[in-house]
C-alpha cells in the first residue's frame, strides 16, 4: 500500500485546495401558513439570507415545505405552483418555476385534501459577496374545480437551508 503525504495541494494557476468546502450554512423554519387559490404567485413565508464570501461561490438551496392540495368537486383535479426568487440588492431573480407541481387528481368526495412535505433542491450561482435572500412563493395551478394551495398549512413546519460551496 502506498501513502502520498503532503503539506499543502496547490492548483496550476497558484490557488490553492480545497475545493467544494462548505464555507457557511443558514438555516430557518416557519410555521406561518401562506396559502391562495390565485393563479398569481405570492410571497410565502420560506425566506433565509445568505452572504456568499466569495463571487466564485455556489448556493445549495434545500427546502422541506409542508404543503396541502384542497379541492373541491367531484374527480378535481388540483395542482399546485412554487418559485424560488433570489433578491440581491432589491432586485429579484427568478431562478425556477415548478409547471403546475405537485398535482393531485382524482379527489373521490365533494371536497378533498392531501398534505405532504415537498422537497425542493437547487443550486445556485449568485456571482456577488452580496447578501442574497431567498423565497419560495407559491400560487394555485391550472385543474378542475375550486382549489386551493396552501404551505405550512395548520401550522406545520417548512425548513429552508442554504449551503455555501467555496470554490
Amino acid at each position: 500500500m502506498s501513502i502520498i503525504q503532503v503539506d499543502t495541494l496547490q492548483k496550476r494557476d497558484g490557488s490553492t485546495f480545497p475545493i467544494g468546502k462548505i464555507g457557511q450554512v443558514v438555516n430557518a423554519t416557519t410555521t406561518t401558513q401562506t396559502q391562495t387559490t390565485s393563479g398569481t404567485f405570492t410571497d410565502s413565508t420560506i425566506v433565509a439570507s445568505i452572504t456568499p464570501s466569495a463571487t466564485s461561490s455556489k448556493i445549495i438551496i434545500n427546502i422541506q415545505m409542508f404543503v396541502q392540495l384542497f379541492g373541491n368537486g367531484v374527480d378535481a383535479q388540483v395542482n399546485g405552483k412554487y418559485q424560488i426568487v433570489r433578491t440581491i440588492g432589491g432586485s429579484a431573480t427568478n431562478l425556477f418555476t415548478s409547471s403546475n407541481n405537485p398535482r393531485y387528481d382524482d379527489f373521490d368526495e365533494s371536497s378533498d385534501f392531501f398534505m405532504f412535505n415537498l422537497p425542493i433542491l437547487h443550486v445556485d450561482s449568485p456571482n456577488t459577496t452580496s447578501a442574497c435572500e431567498y423565497k419560495i412563493q407559491i400560487a394555485s395551478g391550472a385543474g378542475t374545480g375550486n382549489s386551493r394551495f396552501s404551505a405550512q398549512q395548520d401550522s406545520q413546519p417548512s425548513n429552508i437551508v442554504l449551503m455555501e460551496v467555496l470554490a
